[in-house]
């Protein structure tokens, strides 16, 4: 191959990574998606599911995704300071936290995965006797961060259908049309 023909190609890639790395920074740093369910059962119940962090072995969507998955827990497993992380082939390392905890209300977790970190939440909304909307939230910020920028235009369309996965698993165990 021509010496010029190879400058030119490396003088092209550089001016795309240069183009890529400018849209970037003006790319939006924050990103958030949700996604809620109906689930026909009382608040306290779907609520326990959630707050455990035990539980979150029979609905979290990723849980069932890579047989390479392992999880550990600390001490506290339920509420606030409840604990958990994990390692997989698939998914890297991360952890969770609960940070915050309403009753039957709401709860609020930081999210750490590979050089990343999220919020997220859950709001439980009673609204019938027997019947439980339930709202699933994740938000970040990619701040400096010029990939997680990128991932934050696709992160409704990548993370979207894994949150009703999880959603749907969730109403079948809540329900009982489900064994944990």
């Amino acid at each position: 191959m021509n010496m010029k023909i190879i400058k030119k190609i490396g003088v092209g890639i550089i001016i795309v990574l240069f183009i890529l790395v400018i849209i970037g920074y003006f790319l939006p740093r924050k990103y958030e998606m949700d996604r809620s369910i109906i689930i026909n059962t009382p608040v306290e119940d779907v609520f326990y599911l959630v707050n455990n962090l035990k539980n979150w072995e029979n609905w979290y969507p990723w849980q069932k995704g890579d047989p390479t998955l392992k999880v550990g827990y600390e001490a506290v497993i339920e509420g606030k300071g409840a604990f958990s992380k994990w390692t997989s082939l698939e998914y890297g390392e991360g952890s969770v936290l609960i940070t915050e905890c309403i009753p039957n209300e709401f709860i609020q977790t930081d999210i750490s995965f590979q050089e990343s970190k999220a919020i997220g939440s859950w709001n439980f909304i009673q609204k019938e006797k027997k019947q439980t909307k339930v709202v699933w939230k994740f938000t970040g910020d990619a701040e400096y961060n010029l990939i997680g920028r990128y991932f934050g235009l696709f992160i409704d369309s990548s993370l979207g259908p894994y949150f009703e996965l999880g959603l749907q698993r969730l109403k079948k165990i809540a329900e009982g049309k489900e064994t944990k």
